[in-house]
């Protein structure tokens, strides 16, 4: 291990320059060009008592590494603060969320959240784990590339989790634009990710949801073609916050505070062809320098933003009402039931 490059604070201004001067209206607009951009303090900011917390991650796909890697380059020791990661896939990390056994949990928008909220569990987002991953989204059997979605009525679609988790409105979404519904085809619930390209290449479905880097090969051998790639600004994990990260606020603030700084430093655009980063990945992964080089990247934001998962966690409980059976309750949780942005603020404060 080496020691981390010295933390400075980021600080970003935007401006419009006034064309003119004496009336009103450009005197609004100069007072305009004076409006501030955010600004982050992602200096570390030591626990006046050490604390520990225990963090979940579902799985050691490369857009859930941001706490293996500050744990690695020591970014929440300099917050006085002990991370301890654990994998338990979802959603069985939700009741050791809700009953104290993880403080933190990288969590998918499934249903099994949505009903914990609504009756009454303390459990809110907080943060984002990563803002994109390029090349998620559907893809289809190369036969059916011309004529996809439409041509899909009665055939199957893998996915990992079925409809049970965030991916269901963008099936919905996808299969839209082809007037099907998702009860014109069949949703085959694959858990295991890995195993999707199975199905494609045995003919168990026709088109599966896929996350990158396993479409690849895929690709490579003309076995399926790109049908429909979620946009950007598509959040489909976020972490969050459990009744034992509720007690101790100030422990939640240094990891996330943490994790941000580790985007910003580490997990910059290009980390994955750094051969230094490729070597720390590869022992955190437990995957050969070659399949990290050849991967898919992650995005990661180093302001860990949830702007606009208000509207879009709205049309996610909407799409599982929809499908029915899958929610206990009837109207739509809003953002202030779901989301708690007071962590994110406090810990990267512009002070």
């Amino acid at each position: 291990m080496r020691n981390s490059p010295k933390i400075f604070a980021a600080i970003a201004a935007v401006g419009v320059s006034a064309v003119a001067v004496g009336t009103s209206a450009t005197a609004q607009v100069a007072k305009t060009s004076n409006t501030a951009a955010p600004t982050y303090n992602y200096a570390p900011r030591p626990l006046k008592v050490h604390q520990t917390l225990t963090v979940s991650i579902p799985n050691t796909l490369i857009q859930n590494v941001a706490p293996l890697v500050a744990n690695y380059y020591h970014e929440f020791a300099k917050e006085n603060l002990t991370v301890n990661v654990v994998v338990i896939p979802n959603p069985n990390s939700l009741p050791p969320l809700a009953t104290g056994g993880v403080s933190l949990a990288i969590e998918s928008w499934g249903p099994s959240v949505y009903n914990a909220i609504a009756s009454g569990q303390k459990i809110a987002a907080i943060g984002n784990p990563f803002s994109v991953l390029p090349g998620l989204g559907f893809y289809v059997q190369s036969a059916y590339k011309s004529c996809a979605p439409a041509c899909l009525r009665g055939k199957t679609i893998a996915m990992p989790g079925g409809l049970t988790t965030s991916s269901a409105p963008s099936a919905a979404s996808w299969l839209a634009q082809g007037h099907l519904n998702l009860s014109d085809v069949h949703i085959l619930n694959v858990p295991v990710i890995a195993n999707i390209p199975t199905a494609i290449t045995q003919n168990v479905a026709q088109a599966a949801w896929i996350v990158p880097p396993f479409q690849k090969a895929l690709l490579a051998a003309g076995t399926v073609k790109t049908a429909y790639i979620l946009p950007a600004g598509n959040l489909l994990e976020a972490y969050m916050v459990g009744p034992a990260g509720y007690s101790h606020p100030a422990a939640v603030e240094a990891f996330l505070r943490a994790i941000a700084r580790t985007a910003k430093d580490y997990l910059k655009p290009g980390f994955i062809h750094r051969p230094a980063m490729v070597q720390v990945l590869s022992q955190l992964l437990g995957q050969p320098p070659s399949v990290i080089e050849t991967t898919t990247e992650p995005r990661f934001d180093p302001t860990l933003s949830l702007k606009g998962l208000g509207p879009k966690s709205i049309v996610i409980q909407k799409t599982f009402f929809s499908i029915g059976g899958l929610l206990n309750y009837s109207t739509p949780l809003p953002t202030s039931k779901v989301i708690n942005d007071s962590y994110l603020q406090a810990a990267l404060a512009g002070k």
